[in-house]
């Protein structure tokens, strides 16, 4: 907006509305993130209130950006804030990804406090909010203030963002509804002091107090002018008085307004407009714009540009061309800008009937964004060549593509709305369509009625991609039915044989491939499937990075835990230094998994936490929780993830289920829960360990040799114990836990001194890796020695194992060590050891995780890169820490951490 509204913002602005602009900055200088959200129709004054916010933050540094409605490159945004070039993100890079350059930004601040300025959020592109909320949301003691300006938004419209922000005290929302009439006569006197105070009541009531018409009608007419007409202005058709304004003009600046207003609301090289208007010397017009108010200029080391003055301003300027003379000058912009889609974008303006050779081009640079996985931007392309088709059957096939990625990022309400606008076909195409609407709806059965039908057309009727399509999703909708694997593979086999490759469904086709030889080969034959010159996981190139994951997925099912480990270690490390985009919440999450087994908790805590907050849910979370004795928050995650896995009968979904109950059921140490659920998972783990060839993951067995000896089946036991030491491949902790089960199978079957040399064997075994259970050896081991009378070795077990579960953390288990005096079973007794209990102190999850690593020697910046937060958020973490502990310093606190470990609790 122009100038007058900002010099006089004292007087022309609310007092309530500065107060909190004042309240925002304060909260930022203070440490505490704030939003401070500016929101109302067009032209009531949300950039010149932007503009207020900034000139006060004279103390901050300021980064600037604006969503541009006909400009949504994704992670435009957070690259204007950023200053990299449009593109250098990658279309599928990951918004959590991407939100760490935000991070690394308000790191590089040093002390200064960070005002980034967003206008017309309602326009942003979705990857680049995203990233934002991902900032804000691990934000905690940074200097920070986010100032949007934003129409207001529809239900559709960053619904996360609404959803995150509503109600939030770090919000501060002021809604704009237009000026006061005593603001109004604050403009008026500011022009003519002499004119009767009868105006402002006039032009406010005929402008409904819009600040943009009102200054339009004061710039054009004068207010004595106004005094005198019986009858104002209609501020409703502000174009017109633009068009005064226009017509005022030199022809050359008038031709250079057009260029620039066809060129699009964003900046644009002074160099390319001149082109496109066709002008040699353009700096004089540019200046007159400049000064008309009708542009913004903008001197740079690189070049002049400019853009329109405002987003009504070009409305009002491109409807008046012609459109003879709009499609001539897009037509001039095809020729003289480099960005190809900018390209294609004025092409397609321009164009004037059929095009098939745009058509073309439009398909092409689709297939393109396609291969990129950019499945909005490739809808828009493939729709807009389907326009310009002059073949009616080849302009329907694009137009139902353009649907199938917009199906493809779960947009299936617009697809719909599509769909129901024309007539429906049986065309193979459109069938393929419905069904992959049915298949995200969870209506497996008619998806796979329409892929089957499009399957049994007669050959040649049905082009390659489509068969293809329609094969792998066939597969995909059977498998999530529960269909027998043996068939789903039979599809997919068949699908394969068309040797398409089709971005639009490699995602089905390779995990379907995965899982469903998941089901039908041994752990053996699968790890034999990885190619050995994929080499270790720091080697392998990035354009391979995700040929990590399926090598990770089955060395968790063959128990190379490390392995897997490496694997996903090295994808999110690629993630976190913005090499490549983190492909899924799953990939922290089945990392924690493994860094839990593998013994570093503190490792697996934050990569756990981080699924669950990427996700809302994380598989593997409860296995921590339960382990740290934290029952209640484990069950309530447990209670929602246990319908669901147990719903489908996949090694996924119920495996992961009898895992769960028996490590809820061992870590609280209750004999009827554990008798329970042996015998609930008897009938069920013999089915699926009788499988042949068995599926099974190798630690799926030793569960299923607790849960049966749970049972009073210690035959079963013994059975699954000799399966685990000669699975094959073998994994080093094998032989150490088959020597377990077989302990305990001994000792249910009553030969103590049997069970204590088989106990023995197992914490002999140096080569075992995996630390939780060597802890529970060391358990058990003293409690059979103290069985057989062996006082000094119960003893000796009893510490290794007090040493190995406090190492890791692992409370739930301290309590159920024996003594050479108590003669316990080894289940839960609730005693507490003599003498005062030594002071709590109680820590949240993101303290408990900023502690461990502050004990392993991290620095600020370090711990900021680990939790994929800033160094400010970690400052405020060991402020707290400290105060909590009462210490001055980090070493302080590490020497505490390493002396009294157990002082420190978890709260919620």
């Amino acid at each position: 907006m122009p100038g007058d509204v900002v010099t006089a913002s004292e007087r022309l602005w609310r007092p309530d509305w500065l107060d909190l602009l004042e309240e925002g900055l304060r909260r930022a200088r203070a440490g505490t993130p704030t939003v401070v959200c500016v929101s109302g129709t067009a032209g009531v004054g949300k950039t010149s209130l932007l503009d207020e916010l900034v000139g006060r933050a004279g103390d901050f540094i300021v980064l600037t950006a604006e969503g541009l409605e006909d400009f949504q490159l994704p992670f435009g945004v957070l690259s204007q804030w950023t200053a990299a070039p449009p593109g250098e993100y990658e279309d599928d890079a990951d918004p959590f990804a991407a939100a760490q350059v935000l991070r690394k930004v308000l790191d590089q601040a040093g002390r200064r406090p960070v005002l980034l300025r967003l206008d017309d959020l309602h326009w942003a592109d979705a990857e680049s909010v995203a990233s934002l909320l991902w900032l804000l949301r691990r934000s905690v003691g940074d200097r920070l203030l986010v100032g949007v300006g934003t129409r207001p938004l529809s239900g559709d419209q960053h619904p996360a963002w609404q959803r995150w922000l509503g109600g939030r005290q770090q919000e501060i929302r002021i809604e704009l509804t237009g000026l006061t009439q005593e603001q109004v006569a604050v403009l008026v006197n500011a022009r003519d002091p002499a004119v009767a105070t009868g105006l402002a009541t006039l032009l406010w009531e005929h402008t409904s107090g819009n600040p943009l018409f009102v200054l339009a009608l004061l710039a054009e007419y004068e207010p004595a002018e106004l005094a005198t007409r019986m009858v104002l202005p209609a501020p409703a058709e502000f174009a017109r008085t633009v068009a005064v304004r226009v017509a005022r003009l030199e022809p050359a600046a008038a031709a250079l307004l057009g260029a620039v207003v066809v060129l699009g609301g964003a900046w644009h090289p002074l160099v390319d407009a001149a082109a496109v208007a066709e002008l040699a010397e353009p700096v004089g017009a540019a200046q007159q714009l400049s000064d008309a108010g009708l542009v913004q200029l903008r001197v740079e080391q690189t070049g002049d540009s400019l853009r329109p003055a405002h987003s009504l301003i070009r409305s009002a300027v491109y409807q008046q061309l012609s459109l003879v003379e709009r499609k001539r000058l897009h037509g001039r912009a095809g020729s003289v800008l480099l960005d190809e889609s900018q390209v294609l974008d004025h092409r397609l303006a321009a164009v004037t009937g059929h095009d098939d050779n745009l058509a073309a081009a439009l398909d092409t640079y689709a297939q393109q964004l396609r291969a990129r996985r950019s499945w909005r931007a490739s809808a828009r392309y493939l729709r807009a060549a389907a326009t310009v088709t002059a073949t009616p059957d080849l302009r329907r096939r694009r137009w139902l593509e353009s649907l199938f990625d917009t199906a493809t990022v779960s947009d299936l309400s617009a697809v719909r709305a599509e769909l129901s606008a024309r007539p429906a076909s049986d065309e193979p195409a459109e069938t393929v369509l419905r069904g992959l609407l049915d298949l995200g709806d969870g209506r497996f059965g008619d998806a796979i009625d329409r892929f089957g039908a499009v399957l049994a057309l007669p050959a040649g009727t049905v082009d390659a991609i489509i068969a293809y399509r329609a094969g792998v999703l066939l597969a995909a909708a059977m498998y999530q039915r529960g269909d027998p694997p043996r068939e789903v593979d039979e599809v997919l086999r068949a699908a394969e044989r068309h040797q398409v490759v089709d971005p639009c469904v490699v995602f089905h086709a390779r995990h379907i491939r995965t899982f469903t030889d998941r089901e039908l080969l041994t752990c053996g034959e699968q790890w034999a499937t990885i190619d050995p010159a994929l080499g270790a996981a720091r080697s392998v190139p990035v354009d391979a990075t995700l040929e990590l994951l399926p090598r990770a997925i089955l060395a968790v099912a063959v128990g190379f835990y490390d392995v897997a480990r490496d694997d996903l270690a090295e994808v999110m490390r690629r993630s976190r230094e913005g090499i490549v985009s983190l492909p899924d919440a799953r990939i922290p999450d089945g990392l924690g998994y493994v860094q839990w087994l593998l013994g570093d908790w503190t490792a697996a805590r934050i990569c756990l936490h981080l699924a669950h907050e990427m996700r809302g849910m994380s598989l593997y979370l409860p296995y921590l929780l339960v382990s740290e004795g934290r029952f209640a928050e484990a069950d309530s995650i447990i209670d929602k993830l246990l319908p669901a896995m147990e719903a489908r009968d996949r090694w996924t979904g119920w495996d992961n289920s009898l895992h769960l109950w028996v490590t809820r059921a061992h870590a609280a140490g209750d004999q009827a829960m554990m008798r329970d659920i042996g015998q609930r998972l008897l009938h069920r783990v013999q089915a699926r360990l009788g499988l042949t060839p068995s599926p099974v993951s190798v630690r799926l067995r030793v569960s299923a040799g607790l849960a049966t000896l749970w049972a009073d089946r210690p035959d079963l036991t013994l059975a699954y114990a000799d399966q685990v030491a000669h699975a094959r491949p073998t994994p080093p902790w094998a032989a150490s836990c088959a020597a377990w089960l077989r302990g305990l199978a001994a000792e249910a079957n009553g030969d103590h001194p049997a069970a204590l040399a088989l106990l023995g064997a197992a914490i002999a075994d140096r080569a075992a890796n995996l630390p939780l259970y060597r802890a529970h050896m060391f358990a058990d081991h003293a409690r059979l020695a103290l069985a057989v009378g062996d006082g000094t070795l119960s003893r000796r077990s009893a510490q290794d194992a007090r040493t190995a579960y406090e190492r890791l953390g692992a409370t739930a288990y301290l309590d159920r060590i024996p003594t050479a005096t108590d003669g316990s079973p080894g289940m839960r007794r609730g005693g507490e050891p003599a003498g005062p209990a030594p002071r709590r102190i109680g820590l949240t999850d993101r303290e408990r995780d900023v502690l461990a690593l502050v004990s392993n020697g991290m620095s600020y910046a370090q711990i900021a890169a680990e939790l994929f937060i800033t160094s400010k958020t970690v400052g405020y973490h060991l402020s707290n820490l400290y105060a909590k502990a009462g210490v001055a310093n980090r070493h302080q606190l590490a020497e505490l951490a390493r002396r009294a470990p157990a002082a420190f609790d978890v709260v919620n």
